[in-house]
């Protein structure tokens, strides 16, 4: 009985043995644990192996002294390893805070072996790489890295740092394949005989942070190359805390300096207390942007024009400031071209008119007195005399639509040499004796696709300039040159491209101009001239010609040394024969029939005597509405139609011909104006494509154009005068 009792105290003590290794487990990955679950199965085997024998031998004095030492130890063992509840209270909440130590990590805490094989890694790990804790266990490390040699890399940082390195930056492939930066604090673990066993650490991911640091410098960057000039000031000292380049250039300050300053320090306009004011609006809210148009004064005390947008941004650190501030020099230049322009387009509008009706009453004019010469030749002198009258007076009115730029053109392509050679010859008697005119060529040809009367009038009104600028003598230079404008000068200029020009200079060794009269040179009727000795048109009409040709126009001058004025045009390819018919009447009769549509009596009156005289059939109306009428009653289509462009009765010239053509496609047409931009404001195709007359137009050039519509071929080249 005593054996069976210490048998089942013995069962019931390895149990326990058992209880507490299982629950050592638990709370702990201690391998201690496992071997004491193994001694508990040893003993429990003896135990059973001793209590067969003893039952087997069935003595009944057994001996007792086996079953006694077993349970001796039984009692030892779980006495000695049998913790108190508050230890394994203890234990359990250090093993429980570990855990939540390890998921709550922000930053990944890890332990890896001396082979790089990872033994313990906090769930944050997920963030890094996009792996459980449980999936990275026994992985190694050094496959995570972008770079094959980053784990090398690593160890040898930690090599020459004693074994410890902070912030360390490394380059990690994600999970989904983005590369992930970590930073990371770690070191060297030891085993008791200072051999390493591997490497522990805590790893952060920085990527965000040196994005966002990448991002900051990159707008830092385009700030401070930015052209236009930014700055950051104080709210409350309004003192500069942030000047990018761009401002530093242009004020000729170092930041040292502006860090001493505040915006009323460079506003030519302003003191600090008005400058104030100005912010007001801004920080009460009631506006967002605040725009100023002020001078800012630079260190030399030089100022240029500005613009500044000023916003407020309010923060409880420390409230600022942020402007941004153009140059607006070019800008001004600009609008001062751009009303220029609309001062030419006004005073256009009004010689335009003057011109049409001069135009008209000089056609009358001129025919009748060419009739008269060819009726009589008695008083030949005095007809040629007042012949020469009309071509003056036209000449006059190309002239002044010249300056705005609403003349009919007839390019040609020309030599800019040999037309300044022969212009010299031409302009050296007009200007005296102490006047030296020279003449400096190009190497080679350059050939201008331009208007010869045109371009000879406009060098005369620059020499004419040129020499007034001199009463007491001097020098004028012609000079040719090719010239292409730099990207620059493209952009801050109207109306230039990047082509080849050819640049002809006019400079002269007079008094020369002042800012202010440069800026005013070109607008109308502005002379610096006394009264009588100028009207003001000449640079006006040169502008105007020059604008209208595609060229550029600049003056270059200082007061007391002289002005020169640069004249550039595109560059022709080559040169071309033009054919140039007088208009002889050999060959220009006919007998062809011609409708004559003129709504002025007397321009319609002569046009159409001077046909008959031709030999031609000429029926004339005054409107368009007539012309269809007489079209319908007429029953048959005329051989041509010559046709003003502009008549009363609300049907233009192309219209009222587009109309007699439906029922008469073969007639020819050709139009006449005494008014360019009439036509400009007319759309028609047959405009465009049809022969066109400039009034006052001479007998010969009215038998030239109407013989070359009819006949549909011959080189005849249309003038407005002959």
């Amino acid at each position: 009985m005593v054996i069976i009792v210490c048998l089942v105290l013995s069962l019931i003590l390895q149990l326990l043995l058992c209880l507490q290794a299982v629950r050592r487990h638990r709370v702990s990955d201690e391998p201690g644990a496992w071997l004491l679950f193994g001694t508990c199965f040893a003993m429990l085997a003896v135990h059973s192996v001793a209590s067969m024998v003893l039952l087997h031998t069935g003595s009944h004095q057994p001996d007792m002294i086996p079953v006694l030492i077993l349970l001796a130890v039984c009692v030892l063992v779980n006495v000695a390893i049998w913790p108190t509840e508050q230890r394994m209270k203890d234990r359990i909440m250090r093993a429980t805070a570990f855990r939540h130590i390890m998921q709550s990590l922000q930053d990944t805490y890890y332990v890896v072996d001396a082979e790089g094989k990872i033994e313990l890694i906090s769930d944050s790990a997920v963030d890094v790489v996009g792996y459980r804790p449980e999936e990275l266990i026994g992985t190694r490390l050094s496959g995570f890295y972008v770079d094959p040699e980053g784990r090398e890399q690593f160890l040898a940082a930690l090599q020459e740092g004693n074994g410890r390195v902070t912030h360390y930056q490394a380059a990690l492939q994600h999970r989904n394949g983005r590369v992930v930066i970590v930073e990371t604090n770690a070191h060297f673990r030891y085993g008791p005989n200072g051999e390493i066993t591997g490497v522990e650490g805590i790893a952060r991911n920085v990527t965000e942070r040196l994005e966002g640091e990448q991002l900051l410098s990159q707008l830092g960057r385009i700030v401070e190359d930015s052209s236009q000039e930014v700055y950051v000031f104080d709210a409350s000292t309004l003192r500069f805390t942030i000047v990018n380049q761009g401002a530093r250039n242009n004020l000729g300050y170092t930041m040292k300096e502006l860090y001493q300053l505040n915006p009323a320090s460079i506003l030519a306009r302003y003191d600090e207390r008005s400058f104030r004011k100005e912010l007001v609006p801004l920080v009460r809210g009631e506006e967002a942007i605040r725009t100023i148009k002020t001078l800012a004064k630079r260190r030399d005390g030089s100022v240029y024009p500005v613009e500044a947008q000023i916003q407020y941004i309010a923060s409880e650190l420390r409230p600022v400031f942020f402007a941004i501030v153009e140059d607006i020099t070019s800008k001004q230049r600009v609008e001062a071209e751009l009303i220029q322009t609309q001062r030419l387009q006004s005073v256009g509008q009004l010689t335009g008119g003057i011109a049409h009706d001069f135009n008209n009453m000089l056609q009358a004019l001129q025919l009748n007195l060419e009739q008269i010469r060819v009726a009589d030749e008695t008083q030949a002198q005095f007809r040629t005399m007042a012949l020469q009258v009309v071509t003056r007076a036209s000449q006059l009115t190309q002239r002044l639509l010249a300056f705005s730029r609403r003349q009919k053109l007839d390019p040609k392509t020309i030599d800019a040499n040999s037309a300044l050679s022969q212009f010299l010859d031409m302009s050296r008697r007009m200007l005296g004796e102490n006047i030296q005119l020279t003449l400096s060529v190009y190497s080679e040809e350059l050939y201008l696709h331009i208007d010869e009367a045109q371009f000879e009038s406009m060098l005369l009104n620059l020499v004419i300039n040129a020499r007034d600028a001199m009463p007491s003598g001097g020098s004028i230079e012609l000079r040719v040159l090719p010239k292409r404008f730099s990207p620059g000068e493209i952009a801050a200029t109207d109306g230039l491209c990047d082509a080849e020009y050819v640049c002809i200079q006019v400079r002269d060794t007079g008094c020369g101009m002042s800012a202010e009269v440069m800026n005013s040179a070109f607008e109308p009727f502005y002379t610096t001239k006394d009264v009588g000795q100028g009207t003001g048109l000449g640079l006006s009409m040169v502008y105007g010609f020059v604008k209208q040709s595609g060229g550029h126009i600049a003056i270059d001058s200082t007061p007391g040394q002289g002005t020169t004025v640069s004249v550039c045009f595109p560059r022709s390819g080559t040169a071309q024969t033009d054919v140039d018919e007088s208009g002889g009447s050999h060959d220009l009769r006919g007998s062809e029939s011609i409708l004559l549509i003129e709504d002025e009596e007397l321009v319609r009156n002569v046009a159409e005597k001077t046909l008959h005289e031709m030999g031609y059939e000429v029926t004339s109306v005054a409107s368009g509405p007539d012309a269809l009428t007489l079209a319908r009653e007429r029953g048959r289509s005329w051989d041509l139609i010559l046709s003003d462009v502009v008549l009363p009765d609300g049907l233009t010239g192309p219209e009222t011909v587009e109309q007699i053509r439906k029922t008469s496609p073969h007639a020819k047409v050709v139009f006449m104006s005494g008014y360019v931009a009439e036509t400009m404001h007319v759309q028609s195709d047959l405009l465009k494509t049809s022969l066109f007359l400039q009034k006052p137009f001479s007998r010969p050039a009215l038998a030239a154009a109407v013989r070359e519509a009819l006949d549909g071929h011959g080189p005849y080249r249309l003038r407005s005068v002959s």
